[in-house]
């Protein structure tokens, strides 16, 4: 079943699980196959899995990751992944150690480097630790509290309550989560959240570490601008502190464990879910989304495809179009978007009306960017983007807007509303009864 862009998705996963249950590791004591570290309050477990979809045997062949996750939630959710983009095949012969040169290192069945902490100070005695707040650290084996490295400066997809995300001044490093690619790939996907680079008292999501899509709006003191719902959480729940001083600028939450397990998450479909663990359901259940409308996402359902917000599945193809990537649209991930079904047929220079392409109308919300103007009636428009075997759509409404190349973007006008005509370019044969 193609997973829908309108519910959490949560993939599931194939654990390893045997004896072990200590929460360090060591040179003397690695971590191996189905062992498993478990934080000293038996929050936290730091292991192997493999990415299974909803419960089936479709799962990532050869595929295995060193990942964290809330040990006594039923449904097993990673929060942290060492190698999201580097997997190993074989977890029975790959081993997490400390390493001579003080690191943390994850090595393959080949004994090859897969991950590693990479710090460089000269410690050669080191352990790792996984912690009650999910963090796993590395320190000396004589003083665990002396963070070397910690894995709440390098998260992935989730951001846990106590752990900073921002900016530090001193080293130019900006903390952010990053989405998955699909629900079978953990490996960074398009949609990230971070800190405003230009120094401004917000966050940004960000399209491809290039186009900001959404921001949280200035931080006032109990809430961003943008999300007026935070001034109303209960604090005995959730509480908020934002941080700006020389040497870091950050945001930080915490929760009341003993009301609510919660967090965030960077989904695949680049809106950031606030969500909590619901027992009576087994299942994650989101408060808060952002940006509010799923379609406000930049480029989430690619070139020639439409989003209707509300829907089912919120993405579908143009007419004339058919999925691109089809099991990447399955796994969560449509930003591949859809291709032609028939190519374009008029090249620009034939005087022969039976090849020539043809348009359709097609409501949107809001017309594209990136149009070209041109000064011509209507005719005149439609002729303009016939002459050019680039020109994909045309619009007119008093002015004359041709678009060139993929049209992305595509937006389906809200129950009610009529929104703006654009005309879809199509083979000819693409009108044959």
């Amino acid at each position: 079943m193609e997973a829908s862009l309108g519910a959490l998705i949560f993939p599931c996963f194939l654990l390893l699980i045997c004896a072990r249950a200590d929460d360090t590791v060591s040179r003397n004591r690695p971590l191996s196959g189905g062992q498993r570290l478990i934080s000293s309050g038996g929050l936290f477990a730091l292991g192997f899995f493999q990415p299974v979809v909803n419960n089936s045997d479709d799962r990532a062949p050869n595929r295995w990751y060193l990942a964290i996750w809330y040990n006594k939630i039923s449904k097993t959710t990673p929060v942290w992944i060492a190698n999201r983009a580097t997997p190993i095949s074989d977890p029975n012969l790959s081993q997490l150690t400390a390493s001579e040169d003080g690191n943390l290192a994850l090595f393959d069945q080949a004994r090859s480097l897969i991950w590693a902490t990479n710090i460089t100070n000269n410690v050669n005695s080191t352990v790792g630790v996984i912690l009650d707040s999910g963090n796993l650290v590395l320190a000396p084996a004589s003083n665990t509290s002396n963070f070397l490295w910690q894995s709440f400066d390098e998260p992935t997809n989730v951001w846990l309550p106590g752990a900073k995300l921002g900016r530090n001044k001193i080293t130019g490093q900006i903390t952010r989560f990053i989405s998955w690619k699909s629900s079978v790939d953990p490996s960074p996907g398009y949609y990230t959240l971070e800190i405003d680079p230009n120094g401004g008292d917000q966050f940004i999501h960000l399209w491809n570490n290039s186009a900001i899509y959404w921001e949280t709006g200035k931080w006032i003191g109990n809430m961003f601008t943008g999300i007026p719902e935070m001034a109303l959480y209960p604090k005995e729940v959730l509480s908020y502190k934002f941080t700006v001083n020389n040497q870091e600028s950050y945001f930080v939450y915490r929760t009341n464990a003993s009301i609510a397990t919660a967090m965030f998450i960077m989904e695949i479909s680049g809106q950031v879910k606030t969500v909590v663990w619901m027992e009576s359901k087994k299942d994650w259940v989101p408060f808060l989304a952002l940006p509010k409308a799923q379609c406000a996402v930049y480029f989430l359902c690619g070139s020639f495809a439409m989003c209707t917000e509300n829907a089912v599945t919120f993405c579908s193809c143009l007419r004339g179009f058919s999925k691109q990537y089809n099991g990447e649209w399955r796994y969560g991930n449509p930003s591949g978007g859809c291709m032609r079904n028939t190519k374009l047929q008029y090249d620009g220079n034939s005087s022969s009306k039976t090849t020539a392409d043809e348009f359709y109308a097609l409501a949107v919300a809001k017309l594209p960017d990136k149009a070209w103007g041109l000064a011509t009636g209507t005719d005149g428009c439609k002729q303009a983007c016939l002459n050019n075997c680039s020109c994909t759509a045309y619009s007119y409404a008093g002015g004359c807007s041709l678009w060139y190349g993929d049209l992305i973007n595509l937006v389906a006008p809200a129950d009610g509303s009529v929104g703006h005509s654009i005309h879809i370019r199509l083979a000819a044969s693409e009108f044959s009864s």
